[in-house]
């Protein structure tokens, strides 16, 4: 009997020689455990603060940042994921995807190939440049919207005021639009129509 509880003892006291802290479970390739971490994967090095998971590939998590995944460097702030590729993600920008590299304000998507999303543009697809003021969606080939533009498609540069279309053969004079003839334009005064009778 108390040969048993000799042999428990001492292989309980070797499975614990080094635990410190809170830290329940520790897997291989984990060399320390601080805090609040439940658990630490294979390839991390360090966990500090309030992380729960930080897989393979990650060297760093400080603050709220619940997962940061293979590539990612480090996560500051309140940007709950950040995938491989981007390296910085700071301020409300919930997610930013292979190739953006910064984002800034209230832009909640910014896909490969856009640079900068400044104002209130929620979209920004492969090619546009730069989105300023309330522009919903500029597609491929648009490089500028300014002013209220709702849509710019490919090849249209620039828009600033909306232009109200005619026919095509239609003109105007002084804002009241008239219709030309094929010679002498053709007025809206017809009072040829109308003749006195005594």
């Amino acid at each position: 009997m108390c040969i048993f509880i000799g042999l428990g003892m001492h292989s309980h006291a070797g499975a614990w020689e080094r635990g410190k802290g809170e830290s329940p479970s520790c897997n291989g390739g984990a060399k320390s455990m601080k805090g609040e971490s439940p658990s630490c994967n294979g390839g991390a090095k360090s966990m500090k603060g309030e992380s729960p998971s930080c897989n393979g590939g990650a060297k760093s998590m400080k603050g709220g940042s619940p997962s940061c995944n293979g590539g990612a460097k480090s996560m500051k702030g309140g940007s709950p994921s950040c995938n491989g590729g981007a390296k910085s993600m700071k301020g409300g920008s919930p997610r930013c995807n292979g190739g953006a590299k910064s984002m800034k304000g209230g832009s909640p998507s910014c896909n490969g190939g856009a640079k900068s999303l400044k104002g209130v543009a929620p979209s920004c697809d492969d090619g546009a440049k730069s989105l300023k003021g309330v522009t919903p969606s500029c597609k491929d080939g648009a490089k500028s919207l300014k002013g209220v533009a709702p849509s710019c498609n490919d090849g249209a540069k620039s828009m600033k005021v909306p232009v109200r279309r005619y026919p095509a053969a239609e003109k105007s004079i002084n804002g009241v639009p008239f219709r030309w003839g094929k010679a002498t334009p053709q007025l809206s005064c017809k009072c040829h129509r109308f003749s006195i009778r005594l």
